[in-house]
């Protein structure tokens, strides 16, 4: 048995790992291993000469109390299933705790795929670091909020927009840092998914903007934040009323369950960084 980063001979095995765990959507599939797969943030542990179990370190940045800390985003953790109960994630993830020292890492993140999996990463020092609120809404719930902006689809051209109404809404909390390429990877991934990203403009000015995608007769809102209230809730209703769906499931920063969860890495970690609690973290190919 052996820990490696990943080579181009394996995207095969690590698709074919991936498609037997996590049954994505096929466009996400084809979108994330042509779009962002990269093997050099990908771990691999070997049995056998297969591979048996993955995960990828996604670098990313974590912004709390003024300070940029460099993390990894723990991201498509699998097993075979023929190999679990062997420790071999506990494994996995110990190596990438090194790996992340290595590159200079302060913290490692993820979003755990069931809610029982908080338990799992525990034993890891992992600890809830993130909450996103999640709740239903109907069309007449929010009609009033009607401000006589104009949604519009939103291109990568808009980031600079839509990362200071990010930044605004989230003042006094730890989340991701987003890059003009976070931003842009995420509305090619919604725009090739089926989903839709709208900025709502109000006299030439984008004033919110808003993630989402249809799920069955309902509408998700995965991120939606504005200027004010006001526009952000104007920008939701603009997508319930493009798509004739009356219900959207929105999801909200602030209190809420635990989404999210940190794991100190670097040495040299300052105090704060094991209590980071109420974060947000999203819209990470989750």
């Amino acid at each position: 048995m052996n820990i490696r980063t990943a080579e181009d001979r394996d995207l095969n095995a690590v698709l074919s790992l991936w498609k037997e765990t996590f049954h994505e959507d096929e466009r996400f599939d084809e979108w994330f291993f042509f779009k962002e797969y990269k093997a050099e943030n990908t771990l691999v542990l070997c049995d056998g000469g297969e591979i048996r179990s993955m995960l990828q370190m996604i670098p990313v940045t974590v912004l709390s109390n003024g300070k940029e800390l460099k993390a990894s985003y723990i991201y498509g953790a699998a097993t075979d299933v023929r190999y679990r109960s062997r420790g071999y994630m506990g494994k996995l993830l110990s190596a990438s705790f090194e790996e992340g020292r290595r590159r200079g890492d302060r913290l490692s993140v993820l979003i755990p795929q069931e809610k029982s999996l908080f338990d799992y990463y525990g034993r890891f020092s992992y600890y809830p670091a993130f909450s996103i609120s999640k709740r239903s809404v109907s069309i007449s719930e929010i009609s009033f909020a009607e401000e006589g902006g104009k949604n519009v689809a939103a291109d990568a051209s808009k980031w600079v927009y839509m990362n200071e109404i990010y930044e605004k809404n989230l003042v006094g909390t730890a989340h991701i840092k987003r890059s003009p390429e976070i931003f842009a990877s995420q509305i090619d991934l919604f725009s090739k998914t089926g989903g839709r990203v709208s900025v709502l403009q109000n006299g030439g000015e984008v004033v919110a903007y808003a993630f989402a995608y249809k799920n069955g007769e309902s509408l998700v809102v995965q991120e939606a934040m504005g200027k004010t209230e006001g526009y952000r809730n104007e920008c939701i209703l603009n997508i319930m009323k493009e798509t004739g769906i009356c219900t959207a499931e929105v999801w909200e920063a602030g209190c809420g369950a635990p989404f999210g969860c940190a794991r100190v890495v670097g040495e040299d970690a300052d105090p704060e960084m094991h209590t980071i609690r109420g974060g947000y973290m999203n819209l990470l190919f989750n």
